[in-house]
């Protein structure tokens, strides 16, 4: 049985994985199954930029992130939290949360 194809709004959906290393075993098939038109995950939120589709690690400059726009397009965030850290600080996940807020306002 064949999959139906996928409709280009559904392409143009951009996926945004923010966390840890956990986040590598589901993030793959997601990249490969091309659901998303862009899939980027956050390592930690601002230790690397690791674009799923086109295989390249880029280095992270938060001021230059326009979550402003990335909130106006057809998004879908992820987010990974170790359950080491429930009931702890999540510095990277505060980072993160932070600049989001900032966007919206």
């Amino acid at each position: 049985m064949r999959a139906p194809p996928l409709r280009a709004a559904a392409r143009s959906t951009r996926l945004i994985a923010v966390g840890g290393s956990v986040l590598d075993q589901i993030l793959d098939p997601i990249a490969a199954c091309a659901l998303f038109g862009r899939a980027d995950s956050h390592f930690y939120y601002d230790l690397r930029r690791f674009d799923r589709i086109a295989h390249r690690r880029n280095p992270v400059d938060r001021a230059a992130i326009k979550w402003r726009d990335e909130l106006d397009q057809p998004t879908v965030f992820l987010v990974g939290l170790n359950e080491r850290l429930l009931g702890r600080e999540a510095p990277y996940l505060d980072r993160f949360l932070d600049d989001l807020r900032a966007a919206l306002r």
